[in-house]
């Protein structure tokens, strides 16, 4: 089964309603760094994902 990855959307609403919810500060300093950290569980070759390699032996 493939995994389901948020959208950087997905990610901007559930931290909207975080502060919402619980307080802190709006918005998101780096968008940029942030779109990076979102894109980089689906990052893979060969149809593998690289995190999914993560953990396993220590090694990609």
């Amino acid at each position: 089964m493939l995994p389901r990855f948020r959208s950087l959307a997905e990610v901007l609403e559930f931290h909207e309603n975080l502060v919402k919810s619980f307080g802190g500060r709006p918005g998101v300093r780096d968008l940029g760094l942030l779109e990076s950290a979102v894109a980089m569980p689906q990052s893979g070759s060969e149809g593998t994902f690289f995190h999914s390699l993560m953990g396993t032996s220590g090694q990609p």
